[in-house]
């Protein structure tokens, strides 16, 4: 470990730079709780509309609530809607992509249909027709989420899982007779894992987007409880020419962890896959 983070140091600075983004906003997200210097939902319309300064540093909204405050809590909701809702569209399109990669034919006709069918429609679509379902709460947006993007990511676990079905040592196993749950389990998954987490850090900042655009058409994590996205919707854009501080800096949040993600992912991607290393 402490190897590969030279190496992604010394080759990739701008990834690291973006690692050190994601590490910041996950510990921001841990202990939110002792960061944020207000509880979330603190009113008091006394202080309403305050101008960002020493007493509260991103100002303060329509009610009186710590802005800053409302920043941090804001990243453990997206924080934690990416993470899980990633580990679910990975978990989900790993299966279908091992599925369909390694047994073919039939299974893997069948399969690449429903996502060519699935992926006829946009992602974001589909997550608001799956929340019209499942109703409001921070859950149905993970599941949201986590289903309506499993389907693209199983076709890059397909082509992995190809690649690994056509090794030799695959087909000696096949020949002497092992298992096919012996062979997914012992030759293709620990082969695969690469890809699984080049995947998984490209998708977490596009999650994150993702959750903040549902949150803005008011579909997302229902309020109190703050996300980015919602500050935007809610009291950033009716209020965006009075007090701009509410738009800005859940807007400036928003961006530096989809920044910082994306390029963790690009520099992941360039040191783990075997046909980008040399470059």
């Amino acid at each position: 470990m402490r190897r590969f983070l030279s190496t992604l140091a010394r080759r990739k600075p701008l990834g690291a730079a973006g690692g050190l983004i994601v590490l910041v906003l996950l510990v921001v997200a841990i202990f939110a709780d002792a960061i944020a210097p207000h509880h979330f939902n603190e009113t008091s319309l006394l202080r309403a509309f305050q101008r960002p300064g020493a007493a509260h540093w991103f100002g303060t909204d329509e009610l009186g609530r710590d802005v800053y405050s409302r920043v941090v809590y804001g990243a453990r909701v997206s924080m934690f809607v990416g993470l899980a809702a990633t580990g679910i569209s990975v978990l989900l399109g790993g299966l279908i992509g091992v599925l369909s990669g390694y047994f073919g034919r039939g299974l893997d006709l069948l399969l690449q249909r429903l996502v060519d069918a699935w992926m006829a429609f946009p992602g974001l679509v589909m997550a608001i027709v799956i929340l019209a379902l499942l109703g409001p709460g921070l859950w149905s947006v993970i599941l949201a989420l986590g289903v309506s993007q499993a389907f693209p990511q199983s076709r890059t676990i397909r082509s992995a899982t190809l690649v690994v079905r056509e090794l030799p040592y695959v087909e000696a196993s096949l020949a002497v007779g092992a298992s096919h749950w012996h062979i997914l389990v012992r030759h293709v998954l620990p082969n695969i894992v690469a890809p699984l987490i080049i995947v998984a850090s490209n998708f977490l900042g596009f999650v994150i987007l993702i959750e903040a655009a549902v949150s803005f058409l008011g579909y997302g994590v229902p309020p109190p409880q703050p996300s980015w996205g919602g500050m935007l919707s809610a009291t950033g854009r009716v209020y965006m020419h009075r007090a701009p501080w509410l738009s800005i800096f859940p807007g400036l949040a928003l961006s530096l962890a989809v920044f910082g993600f994306n390029v963790l992912g690009d520099a992941l991607r360039d040191l783990l896959d075997p046909r980008l290393r040399a470059s």
